[in-house]
């Protein structure tokens, strides 16, 4: 008897409370670009840390492709941000930027 087959699902995040709290994070990533004008406080920590952790997940394998893509336009988005940031002060980043910049 498979394990789908008696109501347990393997998946590669620990529990549907860490999927939540990473899928909301990431979504967040839009308002670093202000996108249709939404005033959102984005913490570059907790998006650079589910950006990682979707990485982690998509290495193991068997990822639900809406959480695949949500990561990967996350940390494109993310990587923009922190390369008009660069671009912006003249090469220097921000204090709140500088643990997100580990990511270039």
């Amino acid at each position: 008897m498979s394990l789908t087959s008696q109501g347990i699902q393997i998946t590669p995040w620990q529990d549907h409370q860490e999927l939540d709290d990473t899928f909301s994070c990431l979504l967040t990533a839009a308002a670093l670009h202000n996108y249709g004008n939404v005033e959102m406080n984005v913490n570059l920590d907790h998006l650079h840390d589910a950006v990682q952790r979707v990485a982690v997940w998509r290495a193991r394998g068997e990822m639900v492709h809406s959480v695949e893509i949500s990561g990967s336009l996350a940390e494109l988005l993310l990587r923009d941000y922190i390369s008009t940031s660069l671009s912006s002060s003249g090469g220097y980043l921000r204090y709140d930027d500088i643990n997100a910049h580990a990511m270039r």
